[in-house]
């Protein structure tokens, strides 16, 4: 097993929907749409293992984004595991 850290930047769109009840008289459902957008720098750490006899090799990693724009300063904690093929 090998470890590895890093640092950089991260920049991130995406689009939120919300679902929300109105009070009364109304009572009915409300939906809104927005969309996000995050940028800030980030920190990686990972694990990864590499098989000696086969081409592939596994990870798991977790990094850290600390938000510049969109909401300032609020930091963002993502983790990913996965493979990947080596040819």
């Amino acid at each position: 097993m090998e470890w590895y850290w890093g640092v950089g930047a991260m920049l991130k769109f995406g689009r939120v929907e919300y679902r929300y009840a109105d009070c009364p008289p109304d009572n009915g459902n409300k939906y809104d749409t927005r969309t996000a957008i995050d940028f800030g720098p980030d920190g990686i750490l990972g694990v990864e293992y590499k098989f000696e006899d086969t081409p592939l090799n596994v990870f798991g990693e977790v990094s850290v984004l600390l938000e510049l724009v969109d909401r300032f300063f609020t930091p963002q904690l993502f983790g990913a595991v996965g493979a990947r093929f080596i040819f």
